[in-house]
């Protein structure tokens, strides 16, 4: 049985917090607590405001022994209601990733042609006609990127690993690791565990496809409910190149065909993008318009990770956005 026993609750083992000391502005505290059953909850205090919660925070931090009970009914109501202090059915479980999963199934993109890189998950995916034919070679793939802003990678992921990533899908959200804001129809996440690791494997095919060198500055994985919608825009500085990959489409590929990206060259018509899972999408997302068609259908959800790059040689700015938690 569930109670509501305020004398009950516990620290929250998997809340973060860190400093914040932003450029503009003064600082503050950014506490981040999955909480299962809620969601990540993300809170922000900034200095001076809220003295009277800082000095809560201070006890808290400054002695980690100090029990839950020492606090007022008052004080374990708002650490309750941030995720900070929650019942022991609320710990969401641990959720370490074992990159040796990702390490088999996910070739070592190299320096050959760009079909090379990808002829044994185009094969293992059944890639026939309705898909169009093989991907092109890497000098056609630079070619159409330069052209058009964005260029097509099917079968990024490959069965094995489009698996491991739906089964991690499915485990940040049962166990609250996803923020949701209700009015927003998605759950989000700022470089989560399996992004970054995507991030570092998938970065040699993004620099390959561009034709110079980048770095990976911050990755955010999207899961899109009914009602969703995506404005056309441009995304941060951090955002020079991008790569998008579909995770997951319920019930359904027709999730994904429904709600394809849309990428809006300057100068030439609108290029309609149909990502099924583990497909993905290499394009300028800084400088190319890009957004989805109207509002994700009833009962359908997608799924998203985009991982972003810059130019280590002409990017001079930070790498993960201000709000990263």
């Amino acid at each position: 049985m569930m109670t509501t026993d305020l004398s009950t609750m516990c620290r929250n083992p998997r809340a973060r917090v860190r400093l914040d000391r932003p450029a503009a502005g003064p600082p503050r505290i950014v506490l981040a607590c999955p909480v299962k059953g809620r969601g990540l909850l993300v809170n922000q205090l900034a200095f001076p405001d809220e003295e009277r919660v800082l000095r809560l925070y201070r006890r808290l931090f400054r002695d980690e022994a100090l029990p839950p009970a020492a606090l007022s009914d008052a004080e374990r109501t708002f650490l309750a209601g941030l995720g900070y202090l929650v019942w022991p059915y609320q710990i969401p479980a641990a959720l370490p990733l074992d990159e040796a999963l990702l390490a088999a199934p996910l070739e070592e993109p190299g320096a050959g042609p760009f079909l090379e890189l990808h002829r044994d998950r185009l094969r293992a995916r059944g890639a026939g006609p309705a898909r169009g034919a093989p991907h092109p070679p890497l000098d056609r793939a630079r070619r159409e990127l330069a052209e058009t802003g964005g260029v097509v990678v099917p079968a990024v992921l490959g069965p094995a690993l489009l698996e491991v990533a739906q089964a991690r899908l499915h485990k940040l959200l049962g166990e609250g690791y996803l923020h949701h804001e209700p009015a927003d129809r998605h759950h989000t996440a700022f470089d989560e565990a399996l992004g970054e690791a995507l991030h570092r494997h998938l970065a040699p095919l993004v620099a390959a496809v561009v034709g110079r060198a980048l770095v990976p500055s911050y990755c955010y994985l999207t899961h899109y409910l009914q009602g969703a919608v995506l404005p056309p825009h441009t995304d941060n500085a951090q955002c020079e190149v991008s790569l998008a990959v579909t995770l997951l489409a319920t019930p359904g590929p027709e999730a994904a065909q429904d709600w394809p990206l849309c990428l809006h060259p300057e100068g030439r018509p609108a290029r309609r993008i149909v990502l099924l899972p583990g497909d993905g999408l290499i394009f300028y997302g800084r400088d190319l318009v890009h957004g989805r068609e109207g509002a994700l259908a009833t009962g359908r959800t997608l799924t998203s990770l985009v991982l972003h790059f810059v130019d280590p040689v002409t990017y001079r700015g930070p790498l993960k956005r201000s709000d990263h938690v």
